[in-house]
């Protein structure tokens, strides 16, 4: 008898105890979730002090980007090491579908030639919504500036893949 009510004593605090860590795994779930978004936010604060920058052919500084320096320098003040190459950079991380994108994911084109199948252009997801979004980029014409996806032909043509960076 006492054999049977130690078991049953046992089972129940195993039980309890499994409830108490699957509430603090959801929690920690929630606020890492929220860590994950404010670093977001965060990143693109910061990524749009530079509205306005010119461009320079392998620009990596204030002085002026090109757009994967750009991407390379937003993520850098986050210690996240990327390389100078938007090509490199489309081979890191998560592919995600056009649908799923969120603030933070990198978008990429092809180059100015629509034969091209590689990568010319990486740009920093700011809003997304079923396959639509805004993003921030260095743009030859323009400098460091935000543009809207699928507005206008020229990234709609050249689309290739997006990519989630993780900062874990």
């Amino acid at each position: 008898m006492i054999r049977i009510i130690t078991i049953c004593f046992f089972l129940q605090t195993t039980y309890a105890f499994s409830q108490s860590n699957s509430a603090d795994s959801s929690s920690t779930q929630l606020s890492d979730n929220f860590a994950v978004e404010s670093r977001y936010d965060s990143l693109l604060t910061y990524a749009k002090q530079y509205i306005g920058i010119k461009y320079k052919y392998q620009g990596t500084t204030k002085n002026g980007f090109d757009c994967s320096g750009f991407v390379q320098h937003v993520f850098a003040h986050y210690n996240k090491k990327l390389p100078h190459a938007s090509t490199a950079q489309a081979l890191i991380g998560e592919e995600i579908q056009l649908k799923n994108l969120q603030k933070g994911d990198l978008v990429f084109f092809k180059g100015r030639s629509l034969k091209s199948k590689k990568v010319g252009h990486v740009g920093i997801v700011m809003e997304a919504n079923n396959g639509h979004f805004k993003m921030i980029h260095a743009s030859v014409h323009k400098g460091v500036t935000i543009d809207y996806f699928p507005e206008g032909e020229y990234y709609k043509k050249r689309y290739l893949t997006a990519r989630r960076i993780s900062f874990e």
